[in-house]
């Protein structure tokens, strides 16, 4: 330490010198190890999950017991435990002091109880600290470590048996309830330390099994008289505080063995919880304020539950029990040391068996003997018998005393490496050969190392010149100034004064500096601590060189300095007063005799702008300390209202004002409810004295900026300013108060006298109802769907009837139309439009006409159209009843006339006739009846002619095969123009017009078959049945 402070006594305020400060700390302080990786320690050290900061094995005591101090992965594990033990013995310290706490049979289970507490902490942090010292010693810190859960548990367990248990269950399980206990503590101990012993990395779930369910069944018995208490308690509403610390046991015992049995949340970020985060870290914790908990409870119990101890127990009880207790500590220490015997055993078996290497000294010199003979004689070694050949490493030794001659050696099964090692490397970039170390099966080759003696003569052998004479060289104790000196640096405080001349308030000044003179080159520096926002040049004020002493280039050394004397550097007079320990030990080692030390002088005009300012005001005769030790905690509470309705979007809010009695301040907080839409601000008004009058001036800059100090104040807010049924003005803002709490009106019934606090009732006034304005329909889209923009902000789709679209779908009823246009072309256009019955929509397709001059196809998408002269309110739309032959409708502004319909129209008109007018249905039957005559005219003259079907088929087929020799003609054109002739679609067209299509079509009717066929399709003189006639033409 003394070397540290010399040090550190040497820096200057430089940045130079300042970096050079961890490294200064670093040289004063013991060297530690760093940590290590998983990888370079042994199997039994890993935890899972931890990669890193591991410390290294095989260190002396000192490092471990100074890792206290180091970052690694058991620091945290350590602290918790010794922070905890340390709480234990300042809380039961204080509560003896407190309690006058006697020694006698009433106290005895206390005593040892907190003796157990402090055990097991002492030895768990001792488990974390030593563990990593070996293989031996972490068995038997952790060995330690087991013992003194148990010694923890028996203790817990007689404290709760005689300061906490209830008279019920004491009843049932007074007899057998110490001994189980102590019998569970030891079975802890033997289960941990058993599965310690047993089970080797990666450990199995068995050995979890073997340390948490002895520790557990020890757990559930001595938290027995505690649990029941804890529930009968709770459940009887009892308001004990030590029951609550009874339950805080409980929780955080529970919640540290879930974290002691599952690796969270190492496991889940591995790696990254290694130095502070882990499970076991956090089992530590949890373990520390559950023991902190339970002392509580049961220092508690303790001191109120006297009287019912004294009745139950009788000192000869409790001394037998006390004693008990050092029985289990000997029995689990016993159980503890037999295991860590036979580790001991285990463990040097191992090493033997591992490492037959270890040889005596003797033998050691041996072995060199006969590699240097099996090199030598033999010549198989490198550079004369340097590395050991092949053969000699494979051949067998002989046993010890035994001649090296056959028969009397074997073979070493140890040995499973025989590759000759490695002799060339690359040192900064350059190739170099080196002498192996080992030979073949990693002996030790001792004749390749120099030893000691030698490196010593190479260090201290200088090179001799060829010619000339030879130089001599320097004295082996010889150290250069720079060397010897460096970072050796003296250190005065001193002082210089200079005039003030232009200042009315000082004349002159003080400054403090530091002179620093560096031993290493015998250089200066004067160095002034700056002082923030002084307005003064500070800092560096001669920067570091050899200063001159006078004219005669002299310079200053440090033998010219000393306390007490004035020194002149560039004619300014420093006066050194003093000097830091390393200077003067350094002085006094050097034979100067150091002046007494001054007192520092400081400047008067710093000095006076420290002094407090004086103040003039005279102190009020109230007095506030008083206020508040009386009124401290007690608060007033009114229920507001601040009706903000006049303003844009304003309402009636509801407030809950609180004055402060203590300080009289006051505070406003709003109430909010469930959904109300608002963003929690708890505060509307925080808390501070609210003004009540100004005075009456005229002001000069805006309040908004400059806070209100007392003097503008005329008034401040008071309790008698509040009162149930007014209305109150706080910064602008007027709440009406309708209610307050109990205390306050009690208050004011003690305080003032007054009693007519009721609650007023507040009504809501109702919220005006606005008429919705619907806008006139655009035209875009379904009424019902543009309508739904009008009630809500997102639109909801209009609702659908499924069931008639599950009845009605794919049912479409066909019409055609002509436009009703001034316009001849248009009044030529055909089209059809289908009536949607699933959802009361119409879509209009115009056929194509070939050479018609128009693009036919979808002339209108399926949509609802409404009747004209219907309005947003009150629409009707187009039906089935409406469209009735001849009729007219208007589509947007399109006026079509019906002109036919299929028949399927009619067909479900007939089927469904209830639902239709019956001017609609007899309009379709009259329109339909002409057609239905032709048809059955068609069949009444077929048979006539003497034909049947069976003769017609015949024909039909001969006109195909005749009709295949003129191949010209296209069937799919022919169908197509005699479908787009029969235009009713009753298959029955006039006899001219059928020659005079099959004349353009070029169909060959002068044949005989041909003939015959129309003469079988003619429908009395004038008609033809086309459909028969089109079946010799197929697709």
């Amino acid at each position: 330490m003394t070397a540290i402070l010399e040090r550190i006594s040497t820096l200057s305020l430089s940045g130079q010198h300042l970096s050079r400060l961890p490294r200064l700390l670093e040289d004063g302080l013991p060297k530690m190890p760093c940590t290590v990786k998983e990888c370079e320690v042994p199997q039994l050290f890993r935890e899972p999950y931890i990669h890193t900061g591991y410390r290294p094995t095989g260190q002396d005591w000192r490092y471990y017991f100074l890792s206290l101090f180091q970052k690694h992965n058991e620091v945290v594990n350590v602290w918790t435990h010794l922070l905890a033990a340390l709480a234990v013995l300042l809380r039961f310290k204080t509560f003896v002091e407190a309690e006058q706490l006697p020694v006698d049979a009433w106290s005895l289970p206390l005593l040892i109880f907190v003796l157990s507490s402090v055990t097991y902490l002492t030895c768990s942090l001792l488990a974390h600290l030593l563990q990593s010292k070996s293989e031996l010693y972490h068995y038997t810190f952790y060995f330690v470590d087991y013992v003194g859960v148990s010694i923890y548990q028996y203790g817990s367990a007689l404290a709760h048996f005689y300061y906490s248990s209830d008279q019920a269950w004491y009843d049932k399980f007074w007899l057998f309830f110490l001994p189980a206990a102590a019998f569970c503590g030891w079975l802890s101990c033997a289960g941990c330390c058993y599965a310690k012993y047993r089970y080797r990395r990666p450990y199995p779930i068995m050995r979890k099994m073997c340390q948490v369910i002895p520790a557990g069944l020890a757990f559930i018995l001595d938290i027995s008289p505690v649990a029941h208490r804890v529930v009968v308690c709770h459940l009887g509403g009892c308001e004990e505080d030590a029951a609550w610390y009874h339950t805080y046991q409980i929780l955080f015992f529970l919640i540290s063995a879930y974290f002691f049995s599952c690796p969270v949340p190492e496991k889940y970020f591995p790696g990254s919880c290694d130095i502070i985060g882990h499970a076991h870290q956090i089992f530590h914790t949890f373990l520390a304020i559950c023991t902190l908990s339970q002392l509580e409870a049961i220092l508690l119990d303790y001191k109120n539950r006297q009287e019912i101890f004294l009745k139950r127990h009788g000192p000869l009880s409790i001394y037998l029990s006390c004693i008990s207790f050092f029985g289990l500590v000997a029995c689990s220490a016993i159980t503890a040391y037999i295991l860590q015997r036979r580790i001991k055993a285990s463990l040097a078996k191992k090493d033997s068996c591992a490492d037959p290497s270890r040889l005596s000294a003797q033998a050691h010199r041996e072995a060199r003997l006969r590699t240097g003979r099996a090199g030598g004689c033999r010549g198989d070694g490198v550079a004369g018998g340097r590395g050991g050949s092949a053969s000699a490493a494979m051949s067998s030794e002989p046993g010890p005393g035994l001649p090296f001659l056959p028969g009397c050696a074997f073979r070493d099964p140890m040995k499973t490496s025989f590759h000759r090692s490695q002799t060339l490397g690359y040192k900064n970039g350059f190739a170099f050969s080196r002498l192996p170390t080992v030979g073949i099966g990693r002996e030790r080759l001792y004749v390749n190392q120099l030893s000691q003696a030698e490196l010593d003569e190479l260090s201290n052998k200088r090179p001799t010149l060829t010619y000339g004479q030879a130089k001599q060289a320097l004295p082996s104790g010889f150290i250069p100034a720079h060397v010897a000196f460096d970072k050796k640096i003296l250190k005065f405080d001193a002082y210089f004064q200079e005039d003030v001349p232009l200042s009315a308030e000082e004349r002159y000044r003080i400054c403090q500096v530091a002179i620093y003179y560096y031993l290493e080159d015998d250089s200066m520096s004067v160095i002034e601590p700056v002082v923030r926002n002084s307005g003064l040049p500070q800092g560096k004020l001669i920067r570091r060189h050899r200063v001159p002493k006078n004219d005669g280039g002299d310079h200053y050394h440090w033998k010219d300095l000393n306390r007490g004397m004035s020194i002149t550097m560039y004619g300014r007079m420093y006066r050194i007063v003093d000097c830091d320990p390393f200077t003067q030990v350094f002085l006094e080692s050097q034979g100067i005799e150091l002046n007494p030390p001054e007192k520092m002088v400081f400047d008067p005009y710093t000095e006076l702008r420290r002094m407090p300012m004086h103040n003039y005001i005279t102190p009020s005769d109230f007095d506030q300390l008083k206020q508040f030790l009386t009124y401290d905690k007690q608060v007033l509470r009114f229920y507001a209202m601040w009706d903000d309705t006049d303003s844009m979007f304003g309402e009636n809010r509801p407030y809950i004002i609180h004055y402060y009695l203590a300080d009289d301040t006051v505070e406003v907080r709003e109430v909010y409810k469930q959904n109300d839409g608002r963003d929690p601000f708890p505060i509307l008004i925080k808390r501070q004295r609210l003004p009540k009058t100004f005075v009456d001036k005229k002001k000069t800059f805006p309040s908004c900026v400059l806070e209100i100090s007392d003097q503008e104040v005329l008034e401040w807010y008071t309790a008698k300013d509040f009162a149930v049924g007014k209305s109150t003005t706080l910064l602008g803002r007027t709440f009406f108060i309708y209610d307050c709490d109990e205390f306050t009106r009690n208050f004011y019934r003690d305080k003032f006298g007054i009693t007519g606090f009721q609650p007023v009732e507040v009504k809501e006034k109702p919220l005006e109802k606005i008429p919705q304005v619907i806008p006139p329909y655009n035209g875009f889209g379904i009424l019902e769907d543009s309508l739904q923009n009008c009630f809500s902000l997102v639109p909801k789709p209009p609702r659908k009837d499924l069931i008639k679209m599950l009845e009605n779908d794919h049912k479409v009823l066909r019409y055609q139309v002509a436009l009703e246009s001034p316009n001849p072309e248009d009044r030529k256009r055909r089209f059809i439009l289908s009536y949607f019955l699933s959802n009361d929509m119409i879509s209009i397709y115009e056929p194509p006409v070939r050479n018609a001059g128009i693009i036919g196809g979808k002339y209108l998408g399926k949509t609802r159209v409404a009747k004209p002269g219907s309005t947003t309110e009150n629409v009707t739309y187009y039906e089935p009843s409406d469209l009735t032959i001849g009729s007219t409708i208007e589509v947007f502004g399109h006026r079509f006339v019906i002109t036919d319909a299929d028949e399927y129209v009619l067909n479900y008109m007939e089927s469904n006739a209830e639902s239709f007018p019956a001017a609609t249905l007899q309009s379709l039957r009259d329109h339909f009846r002409p057609r239905q005559v032709v048809k059955e005219n068609a069949n009444s003259d077929i048979p006539t002619l003497g034909t049947s079907k069976q003769e017609l088929d015949e024909l039909i087929v001969q006109v195909q095969e005749e009709l295949k020799l003129h191949k010209y003609l296209n069937n799919n054109n022919i169908r197509e123009a005699f479908l787009q002739c029969d235009k009713d679609g009753s298959g029955i067209l006039d006899k001219a017009k059928f020659l005079a299509l099959c004349n353009s079509l070029s169909v060959p009717t002068n044949t005989t078959l041909l003939n015959k066929l129309i003469d079988l399709c003619s429908c009395g003189d004038d008609k033809i049945n086309c459909h028969d006639f089109l079946r010799a033409f197929p697709s």
